[in-house]
């Protein structure tokens, strides 16, 4: 006899509950905003990493720290709350709600002129402490997000929801750094309507999704209880599958924003011909892949060419390893026909391999969700912090290199010590994939509650997919 803890998801009795279109569009805008704003935040560090004055590299690097310190902290504790003690949504609503208020206090307060309002050691103090608290909001978002979509999207759609919702990210990344763009260029007397409009549209969507936002509040059926289970922490660390989960999640940075397209972005294409639309075509050219490839893993399975395992698997792998091999091959062609700097060849290339790191979202970025759909959040909360130590000791670890990373960028990979290092990049990913492809599962845990759905009949658990 099964004696995990069984759940069953209350079916609220207003029309929207029974909507699940409209609650995955304000999920799927709740990602993009946490996306726009943590690349906004990393768009302030590159464009501080390209001037001349030493001071000021510093000071972006010290704030950047002081976020990622607070938003790794933070993770856990969020998502335990949003588990166990507290509303996913409403948890949800908060943290996107002080996420807009800090960023018009921003703007409101000139943040970019506190050098000049305060002596240096005061400005250094309220530079730390937005950043700081940048982080602590920050972190509940995609526990919530995760919680929310392992509650209500069930595991023949999760590839195709999932794809849709994470892909959004893409959109976010170029949105903030168009902000940067606009205001390193324009200047603030133009960027204020981007940075205005975007948060007058969060400023609706948190009224929308405090009205009309279901919680997917669940209860608890076997053992009859009010309380729900604490997080297993010991027993869900130590689970081989969540390992693999945490080592895939750990090569992520460099298949998204270090090793194929951070660079162009960042310029936003200034130049002449098809870089001048480049990320525009980078980020629609990602969404209908991901999409599109998310939906066909669906249908995959259902029609029975492959198992959920599988297909987690095989989707994962061609999402981290082919652009990291793609881009290997071409960085050693052009280093062996002695050219110092891509041509317009990467253009076209780099979309090709930026909108095929767009299919781990139907790889290990769902898996969480077939882990344990009751604590999605927590799996999200852990392997998003590996994810951000990494970037933050690979961000650490090439500002010792003696190349200006964000203004020739990828150009460094096209000597024989950058070619090296990509080397050992490529082969880190590939270890994570080979990792995920052994050791990684789709069934739901023993540690995991499950829902009553899967537990009418033990017999049909879904524990061999």
């Amino acid at each position: 006899m099964d004696q995990r803890v069984v759940y069953q998801v209350k079916v609220g009795k207003r029309f929207y509950h029974n909507s699940p279109a409209l609650q995955v569009g304000f999920v799927t805008i709740a990602v993009w905003y946490f996306y726009h704003t943590t690349n906004f935040h990393y768009g302030l560090l590159f464009t501080g990493s390209q001037s001349n004055d030493t001071q000021v590299v510093k000071s972006e690097a010290h704030n950047f720290y002081h976020y990622s310190a607070t938003y790794v902290l933070a993770l856990p504790i969020a998502a335990a709350l949003a588990t166990t003690y507290q509303s996913a949504k409403s948890m949800l609503n908060f943290a996107m709600g002080c996420n807009v208020l800090m960023h018009l206090a921003w703007i409101v307060c000139d943040a970019k002129e506190l050098d000049e309002k305060f002596p240096a050691d005061r400005a250094y103090f309220w530079r730390a402490l937005w950043h700081t608290l940048f982080g602590l909001f920050t972190a509940p978002v995609l526990p919530c997000v995760y919680q929310l979509l392992g509650r209500s999207v069930p595991q023949n759609y999760r590839a195709s929801v999932g794809s849709l919702v994470l892909n959004v990210r893409w959109l976010g990344m170029l949105t903030a750094f168009f902000v940067v763009f606009m205001d390193e260029t324009v200047g603030p007397a133009y960027s204020v309507y981007a940075y205005n409009g975007i948060y007058g549209f969060v400023a609706a969507w948190l009224a929308l999704y405090w009205l009309l936002g279901a919680d997917y509040e669940v209860e608890i059926v076997e053992p009859l209880t009010t309380m729900g289970p604490r997080v297993p922490w010991r027993a869900m660390l130590t689970s081989t599958p969540v390992i693999a989960l945490i080592v895939s999640h750990s090569a992520y940075y460099f298949t998204h924003m270090l090793g194929l397209h951070s660079k162009e972005l960042i310029v936003m294409g200034t130049g002449q011909g098809v870089g001048s639309s480049r990320p525009t075509v980078t980020v629609l050219w990602s969404l209908l892949i991901g999409t599109t490839l998310g939906a066909l893993s669906d249908v995959l399975v259902e029609l029975g060419f492959l198992t959920t395992s599988r297909a987690r698997k095989l989707f994962n792998f061609v999402g981290t390893c082919v652009p990291m091999a793609v881009a290997g091959i071409y960085f050693k062609i052009m280093q062996y026909q002695g050219e110092t700097s891509y041509d317009a060849s990467w253009q076209y290339l780099s979309v090709i391999v930026a909108a095929l790191s767009s299919l781990q979202t139907s790889g290990f970025l769902i898996n969480h969700m077939d882990l344990s759909p009751y604590f999605a959040g927590v799996l999200i909360a852990v392997t998003e912090a590996a994810n951000h130590i990494m970037t933050v000791f690979t961000i650490i670890a090439m500002s010792h290199w003696d190349v200006n990373v964000f203004k020739d960028y990828v150009s460094l990979w096209l000597n024989d010590e950058g070619l090296l290092n990509w080397i050992f990049i490529g082969l880190f990913c590939f270890w994570s994939s080979a990792i995920f492809m052994f050791f990684g599962q789709t069934s739901i845990q023993k540690w995991s509650p499950v829902p009553m759905s899967f537990y009418r009949n033990i017999n049909k658990l879904r524990t061999d997919l």
